[in-house]
């Protein structure tokens, strides 16, 4: 017994040591850290000399709303550390570097970006074309170049590519997890409700493939993204037929090479030199000019930290709220929806008499339809207070997410936007069956037929189908109404559009959807000319980051922490931590139950990370 406690208190010594170690660790790390950045901060030492390059190292997942840092995935203790690159970081450090004739050109690091939405890579596309018309040259290196990496690349003046590398385009697909034949393995019973033809939600619980409805719907909106990106690439490269050639014959092309990937991809014009690491900073030092080891260069945090666009002095404001992620119920951090927070936040800014317009911007596909009601009404609620609302849609605005846009005086998207999947499900996972194969059973009385209705242990009675039917009957036509109102449509029409199809941002614009193309900064220069201010100020509506976060901001340009413990992806095989994801992901909304507006498809297309 006395070594029992001799060793408990032991492991309590030695916990406390590690933690002690950790924090006056991060502590010193904390005012070192401080010390430098306080020095840039002063006007002497912080200096952009003529001909620099902004290096731009997009990382991990490009996201609109990073997520909250976990201090113990920093500290190790197994934890997830998200790695992510913010949108509108990238968007506004372009933009100011594109009038910054300090900044000679812009070197893209894209080796260790994970994944991106197809409407988050058009908006850096469409900013790095800015900077090109400007008469500055942007270079693009990787080790390799996957899907979303090359299409940021091919906007380049100048694409390398390392010597072992590979450029991978294999197209857009879906293919969801399907579990119904688990379900049965294990006897459990899953009560599925839905309205909308194309409403695939609840499929991978009810079939073991893709049902006819959901494989047309799919190939439809896949199409459309796919011809939108070739297309792109083809126009930024000039190499359309060498495009087609690469994409469609891939084994004929590696054949002629020998099997050499970087060679095939250089013979197809795909990329334009083949460079080792070794080679890169020489070769930039002889165009930007050599500092130290390095060549001359300024990454893109600090230069938005000490040179990035100024805010107006104008006394009214445009507030900019993010909803990005699924939406669930009740508070919820950064990287979710949460339908009490975001409903705080656009409180409070419609409460402040300097805001006259809000944007809300989008980058979700859906989830609770009690959380996305409780945002519409409070974005009603800023409408009776006078200000605009314009909603801007990123890479998804689906199902749940297209709900809260529907109080929005304009919607604006992209063309590779996920929208629409207007449509309602809902989700009764019961175990009668498992509990009856262990010999478990359950019995009882009640005073109504409704207390036993809906249960996990009995399953779901005929009156309690009828009823959550019904329900989820009245959401849809609530839907339906919601969308007519909004957009000036007859119930009918919106019924024929919505079923829970998706449909890509140019489709939807064309079935009245949305009403015009364009990215976040288009929004807000529309809900200024909506609310007629000349004169504004920008807002950007989220949580301030924590004491700890704002030190790891401080930290990330110089030391990319998140870098360092972020893993590095294959180049081809298939990630087992994503589908993994995928599978959580897929079996989120039976382990919840309830009635949801949300979009299956979308997980495809977007950074699994954010959802």
């Amino acid at each position: 017994m006395l070594k029992f406690i001799g060793a408990l208190f032991y492991g309590a010594y030695r916990c406390l040591k590690v933690i002690t170690v950790l924090v006056f660790g991060l502590f010193a790390l904390g005012i070192l850290i401080a010390t430098i950045n306080s020095s840039m901060q002063t006007k002497d030492a912080f200096f952009i000399a003529d001909g620099t390059a902004l290096e731009i190292p997009i990382q991990g997942f490009v996201v609109e709303e990073a997520q909250s840092i976990d201090p113990l995935a920093l500290a190790g203790f197994g934890a997830d550390l998200a790695t992510e690159t913010v949108l509108v970081q990238v968007t506004q450090a372009l933009k100011s570097a594109k009038d910054d004739e300090r900044i000679k050109g812009v070197v893209l690091r894209l080796d260790r970006m994970f994944d991106a939405s197809p409407a988050a890579l058009a908006e850096i596309g469409m900013n790095l074309a800015a900077v090109k018309a400007a008469g500055k040259t942007v270079y693009a290196y990787g080790d390799f170049y996957t899907q979303p990496q090359y299409y940021l690349a091919s906007f380049a003046d100048q694409v390398w590519l390392n010597p072992a590398g590979i450029v991978s385009l294999t197209g857009y697909g879906i293919y969801p997890l399907y579990f119904k034949e688990a379900l049965d393995k294990y006897g459990v019973t899953v009560n599925t409700f839905r309205v909308g033809e194309y409403k695939s939600f609840i499929e991978p619980y009810t079939r073991s493939d893709m049902s006819d409805q959901a494989r047309q719907a799919n190939k439809s909106f896949l199409g459309d993204l796919w011809r939108s990106y070739t297309a792109t690439v083809a126009q930024n490269r000039g190499e359309d037929a060498a495009l087609t050639q690469y994409i469609q014959k891939p084994l004929e092309g590696l054949k002629a090479v020998e099997g050499n990937s970087a060679q095939w991809a250089l013979k197809s014009g795909l990329v334009d030199a083949l460079i080792t690491r070794q080679d890169l900073t020489s070769r930039l030092g002889s165009i930007f000019g050599k500092s130290g080891n390095d060549y001359k260069k300024i990454d893109y945090r600090t230069y938005l930290i000490n040179a990035g666009p100024k805010s107006a002095a104008g006394s009214d404001a445009v507030a900019v709220l993010f909803a990005s992620g699924q939406i669930l119920d009740g508070e919820q951090p950064a990287g979710q929806v949460g339908g009490d927070t975001l409903a705080k936040r656009i409180r409070q800014a419609s409460l402040n008499k300097s805001v006259k317009a809000l944007v809300l911007r989008i980058d979700s596909p859906g989830g609770s339809a009690f959380a996305s009601e409780i945002i519409r009404q409070e974005l009603i609620a800023a409408k009776t207070r006078g200000q605009k609302i314009v909603a801007s849609f990123g890479g998804a605005a689906a199902s749940g997410g297209y709900w809260i846009a529907t109080p929005a005086d304009k919607i604006m998207a992209h063309p590779s936007t996920i929208t629409g999947s207007i449509g309602v499900f809902a989700v009764i996972p019961s175990f009668e069956k498992t509990l009856k194969d262990f010999g478990v059973a359950s019995d009882g009385v009640a005073t109504t037929e409704l207390a036993g209705a809906i249960s996990a242990t009995r399953g779901v009675s005929d009156l309690g189908k009828d009823l959550l039917q019904v329900q989820v009957n009245q959401s849809y036509q609530q839907f339906l109404n919601l969308v007519a109102n909004a957009r000036d449509m007859s119930v009918a029409d919106v019924d024929q559009v919505a079923q829970g199809r998706v449909w890509s941002g140019a489709q939807a614009l064309e079935r009245g959807l949305v009403d015009a193309f364009g990215t976040l900064d288009d929004a807000i220069a529309l809900a200024a000319e909506l609310a007629e201010l000349e004169d504004y100020r920008e807002i950007y509506v989220t949580d301030p980051p924590s004491p700890f976060e704002q030190f790891l901001q401080q930290l990330e340009p110089y030391l990319s922490v998140r870098q360092i413990v972020a893993a590095y992806p294959a180049q081809l095989t298939p990630r087992l931590d994503r589908m993994i994801t995928q599978a959580k992901q897929s079996l989120d909304a039976l382990s919840r139950g309830g009635i949801y507006a949300r979009c299956i498809e979308c997980l495809a297309l977007t950074p699994a990370a954010q959802y």
